[in-house]
């Protein structure tokens, strides 16, 4: 998952057509549909403050059945409903960086699930506000011997009865689900000594890290919810008493079996219960279905990387413990010009040297993130003034890479552009630095940068490849002076087929790839065409 670019909003770029893969087969390092000039994400911004109507309706408010919808489903006169609310696109259609054709695919009709797809963390109610119609609404059944059709407000557009959390959280009550397309529902249990209550989570999930657990609190009310697989399960009380901050998280993989010991504040003293549930307690929901929700963090660190890029290190809120998986990201907000804009980043760490950790990552008092500073970014221009002790939301951690790929793997093979370095970094880290010394994977990593100036961490990636002889690199630019003498170019047949050994037996290949969306689609394609199987692949894509 790459740092998203300036320009990523609302629905992804188009994408890349098939096409037959030869032995030259290359993608400049970034395409992106062409805007016209005044068409950048600022320029939106400064039209909706122009006083314009954007509607299309005079500004009116309508209620706009799923009928009349379906009507507006020209470029020159396009409707989408998203959570229940229609927006007129038209006018946004030529500053949509994946292009008109792809937004339009939501034209006159409730495009929720589209967006959720793909940037359900984007506040599409800010992106589009000066655009907004009305309110979607759905026909219901003609009662019996009524004569009357009544509507109602359509439920992907229905507002239920939410609770603040702590740090700001928004938790809804579990809706009902498929047991065939979920795991095992969760259960949780506790116990306790004279020192802390222990609460235990039953999720069966063998795959389960430590990772994959946070924890909220503030005052008496706990929050705990847990990744399984691609679902998230809560636990949300008001304990019977207080509890320190001093959480230990264990988990059992044998069983899946998750526990948060929790210490007394009031030590010696025993609870007769755990404490009352509160709303979202024991919900169980697909990952897809649940809220983005932001804490708001406070800058801890700030160190210049590359000429265009910082690392930033982000404390949660006193009381939170928040870690973030492997090759999983965050999401960062912040208001520009009353919208608010949203972009996601994914975790890496402050060095490749065992010795220059911070531990308290692992503690999940901690994130680090890599950020490209683009000057004309609707984003990063805010990041670039950032400095120790500002404050900063950010949301829990989403991602579909599982450290379970990595088992049996032989040979590992990571290709990453620009900033597509980011999930590679602790890939790296973990398969080679602190992976235990009879492993005999093979790790190479093909960086594919524009200049030498742009490659990240490149003094650390030459030490471990000169210390481990398990560990490559290779470089390639694309803007190369005379003086480079490494590769030259972009993605193509020769760096796979150089490199990936013939599948046999006792080979079992994984290729992982991040950049750009066309990069990282062509190594897809380019991996099959040498042989590899979906099981061999995995994309970092947004």
């Amino acid at each position: 998952m790459v740092d998203k670019s300036e320009s990523s909003l609302l629905f992804p770029a188009p994408i890349s057509p098939q096409i037959v893969s030869s032995g030259t087969e290359s993608i400049p390092s970034r395409q992106k549909v062409a805007l016209k000039p005044g068409r950048s994400l600022m320029d939106w911004i400064r039209l909706g403050r122009s006083g314009q109507d954007l509607t299309g309706v005079g500004g009116h408010t309508l209620n706009v059945t799923s009928a009349e919808l379906a009507k507006h489903n020209t470029p020159e006169d396009a409707w989408i409903a998203i959570r229940g609310k229609i927006y007129n696109i038209s006018p946004y259609l030529e500053y949509h960086p994946g292009g008109q054709e792809e937004l339009m695919r939501g034209a006159g009709i409730d495009g929720t699930q589209l967006f959720d797809e793909i940037h359900k963390w984007v506040n599409a109610e800010s992106m589009l506000e000066k655009c907004y119609v009305g309110k979607l609404m759905t026909d219901l059944p003609t009662r019996k011997g009524s004569g009357v059709s009544r509507s109602s407000k359509s439920s992907k557009g229905s507002t239920s009865s939410n609770s603040l959390t702590p740090s700001g959280i928004i938790s809804k009550a579990p809706p009902t689900f498929s047991q065939a397309t979920s795991p095992q529902i969760p259960v949780y249990d506790w116990f306790q000594n004279s020192r802390a209550v222990t609460l235990s989570v039953y999720t069966r999930w063998k795959n389960i890290q430590p990772e994959h657990i946070t924890v909220d609190k503030a005052d008496r009310d706990l929050l705990l919810t847990v990744v399984i697989d691609m679902f998230i399960y809560t636990v949300h009380l008001e304990l019977e008493e207080d509890v320190t901050t001093d959480y230990v998280v264990k988990v059992h993989t044998e069983s899946g079996k998750v526990e948060v010991t929790l210490p007394k504040c009031k030590p010696e003293y025993t609870w007769k219960t755990l404490g009352k549930s509160l709303p979202g307690d024991k919900s169980f929901l697909k990952a897809s279905e649940t809220e983005t929700v932001f804490r708001e963090g406070e800058v801890v660190s700030v160190r210049q990387v590359t000429h265009d890029t910082k690392l930033l290190c982000i404390a949660p809120p006193h009381g939170s413990r928040v870690c973030v998986p492997i090759g999983h990201h965050i999401h960062i907000k912040h208001t520009v010009q009353d919208m608010e804009i949203t972009r996601s980043y994914t975790s890496v760490l402050p060095s490749l040297i065992q010795n220059n950790q911070d531990p308290r990552i692992d503690q999940g008092t901690a994130v680090y993130l890599l950020i490209k500073i683009y000057p004309n970014g609707a984003l990063t221009p805010w990041i670039d003034t950032l400095q120790p002790g500002n404050k900063i939301h950010f949301s829990g951690s989403t991602g579909t890479f599982d450290l379970s790929q990595l088992a049996g793997v032989t040979h590992l093979f990571l290709f990453a552009a620009g900033t597509g370095f980011t999930p590679m970094m602790r890939i790296i880290y973990h398969t080679v630095v602190t992976s235990e010394e009879s492993s005999k994977m093979q790790v190479h990593l093909m960086f594919y940068n524009k200049k030498e100036q742009d490659i990240f961490w490149r003094h650390e990636l030459d030490i471990l490849a000169s210390t481990s002889s398990r560990f490559q690199v290779t470089y390639v630019l694309s803007e190369a002076t005379e003086n480079w003498t490494g590769l030259r170019g972009q993605i193509c047949m020769a760096h796979l087929a150089d490199k990936i050994p013939v599948i046999e037996d006792s080979i079992k290949p994984l290729v992982c790839a991040c950049g750009p969306r066309p990069f990282t689609e062509l190594v897809m394609r380019l991996a099959k065409s040498h042989g590899l199987q979906d099981t061999n692949l995995h994309a970092f894509l947004g």
